[in-house]
């Protein structure tokens, strides 16, 4: 007696090969979400645990942390004061400016405010650094996978770079961002240029006078907080080509955390006419929302 199975027909097969393969690509982007959704869950954590030490430290010492430390790596010498390093979102431009192409890198300000929960011994004697062991008890509960030593800039040596630092990380495994009031919104090129250039970086002398009465050197000279470019940076292109922040100003003169999500990247890109061509702020993540510029340059 003949079978009445037949085989499939090769539109059949066609058919069936089509469905698996978009089941398979469904499966990856959902899984790709819900992993993505994991990570923004688990910095967020992190965040709030910045928070927590901020607010500790705020309660412990009665003040908000200063907006400079001083350069771990230098000497204590009494007759010649330890140059400041600003705790600022911003780039280091000072090997950029007024022309070197190299050294332009993110200040790692999360890492710095760390070190002022618990400054290194006889480093304290320019900025008053006071610890406090309840933001450093907080800080504690930052889970081990999103805190690790740190260093923007491991090849290069001298003044004008940054230390290592136990910083605390995103999920997707960079620093987070920590503003200080002092240092917000946007910091490029000379204020008194009625068009400042977004490009261009800011003399530290530009941004604070005089922070304290025996400080008189910056182990960085310039910086940059821009929150926009006007030029669509490529694929590769060099860091400085990218914005620096996301321009953000603190609310009520208290400083805020923030990642830049997965993409890495903040800012915005504008077109000629100021309309905004790609917007990196979008996936940024945030526990306390700081007041974005209307306007970035």
């Amino acid at each position: 007696m003949p079978s009445s199975r037949r085989a499939f027909t090769l539109m059949e097969l066609l058919v069936v090969i089509g469905i698996i393969g978009v089941l398979v690509a469904v499966t990856i982007v959902v899984g790709s979400a819900v992993t993505s959704n994991a990570r923004s869950q688990l910095t967020a954590d992190g965040l709030r645990v910045m928070d927590n030490a901020l607010a500790a430290y705020i309660t412990d010492v009665g003040d908000t942390p200063a907006a400079y430390v001083e350069d771990p790596r230098a000497t204590q010498d009494p007759a010649r004061p330890n140059p400041l390093i600003p705790v600022a979102d911003a780039r280091n431009m000072s090997d950029t400016h007024p022309g070197s192409p190299a050294g332009n890198q993110m200040i790692n300000s999360v890492g710095l405010f760390m070190s002022q929960v618990n400054p290194i011994s006889g480093q304290d004697s320019v900025t008053k650094a006071k610890s406090s062991s309840q933001a450093k008890a907080a800080l504690d509960a930052l889970p081990s996978r999103l805190s690790s030593m740190f260093d923007p800039d491991p090849t290069a040596g001298g003044s004008d770079r940054h230390p290592p630092l136990t910083t605390a990380l995103d999920a997707w495994g960079r620093p987070l961002r920590y503003v200080h009031p002092a240092f917000d919104g946007l910091l490029i090129d000379n204020p008194a240029n009625a068009n400042p250039n977004p490009d261009s970086p800011r003399d530290m002398q530009d941004v604070i006078q005089n922070p304290y009465p025996n400080a008189t050197a910056w182990a960085i000279s310039a910086i940059r907080r821009n929150g926009s470019t006007t030029t669509a940076p490529g694929a590769r292109s060099a860091a400085e080509m990218f914005p620096d922040s996301d321009g953000g100003t603190c609310t009520g003169n208290r400083p805020y955390f923030y990642s830049a999500g997965p993409d890495g990247l903040v800012g915005v890109y504008l077109g000629n006419g100021g309309n905004i061509l790609a917007d990196y702020n979008k996936d940024n993540v945030y526990t306390t929302r700081p007041s974005l510029p209307a306007k970035y340059n």
